[in-house]
């Protein structure tokens, strides 16, 4: 079972990560603006932000705190799935 909890938060955690590499390239691309427009465009939203300077230093932060707080949601998840399968 802990091995299981372990993949799980892996996968999730790795899954994170690649989203918001994604992002960082983004913006890295110089199109982080537009892109963020678009998208609040298509859920009828305005757009309050504005994208920041792109930063290395901010981008390895953001991919080890994502890695981490996606680990952590994996975790819990696989957690919660294991206690709740033990129930039946």
């Amino acid at each position: 079972m802990k091995a299981f909890q372990h993949r799980v938060a892996l996968t999730v955690a790795w899954f994170v990560a690649l989203v918001h590499l994604v992002w960082i390239l983004i913006v890295a691309g110089g199109m982080g603006q537009q892109f963020i427009d678009w998208v609040c465009s298509l859920h009828f939203m305005a757009n309050p932000m504005t994208v920041g300077v792109f930063s290395w230093g901010s981008a390895i932060w953001l991919l080890i705190v994502a890695f981490i707080v996606g680990y952590i949601i994996g975790w819990v998840f696989a957690g919660v799935y294991n206690w709740v399968s033990k129930k039946k």
